[in-house]
């Protein structure tokens, strides 16, 4: 006969109470990492051309969805130099 038995992993380590002083100090130890808005741009920047690729070669072969995907990559990015490109390949199309 064959034991069908799962493993149920339980963590039995205490939770670290809220209340607790060094709880608190080793959250105020934490660095303070707040990204700026030029460094979220910058990011969202490193993501777009590849998005940006995929969605000129759909328009290549369809244009209906290329350019659904064109929007998208608009409305996912705004205010980057790669939305910027996009509407005009919108308007021109």
């Amino acid at each position: 006969m064959v034991s069908t038995a799962k493993k149920i992993n339980i963590d039995v380590r205490p939770k670290p109470f809220k209340d607790d002083p060094a709880t608190q100090q080793a959250e105020e130890a934490k660095p303070a990492t707040q990204k700026t808005e030029q460094d979220d741009l910058a990011e969202r920047e490193k993501k777009v051309p590849a998005k940006l690729r995929l969605a000129k070669q759909i328009l290549k072969k369809n244009k209906i969805s290329g350019n659904k995907w064109l929007r998208n990559v608009m409305k996912e990015y705004p205010g980057t130099a790669t939305a910027v490109e996009v509407e005009k390949l919108l308007k021109g199309k």
